[in-house]
């Protein structure tokens, strides 16, 4: 029998909510949000943008100079969220 992915994590799965908290920890000044490409904002335009967060690492989705959405985040742990997931 061969064991799958699943059957070898056993960290509870990243939830929207504790990618929301994070975010909402940038937001009240208690984390602080780097960039972490070459490309800045304005140039990315419309594209994805990734960034770290105290160990946390997002890609978020610049739509024509608006945040859109999070792709993917990562957790320091080693937890993954997607839009797929």
């Amino acid at each position: 029998m061969t064991r799958t992915q699943n059957d070898l994590n056993t960290t509870s799965p990243l939830t929207a909510r504790d990618v929301y908290q994070v975010l909402k920890d940038v937001a009240l000044g208690t984390r602080t949000m780097t960039r972490a490409s070459n490309q800045s904002w304005n140039e990315i335009y419309n594209d994805h943008m990734p960034v770290e967060i105290d160990g946390w690492r997002l890609t978020l989705f610049n739509d024509c100079d608006s945040l859109d959405y999070c792709e993917e985040c990562w957790s320091p742990d080693g937890r993954v969220g997607s839009l797929e997931t």
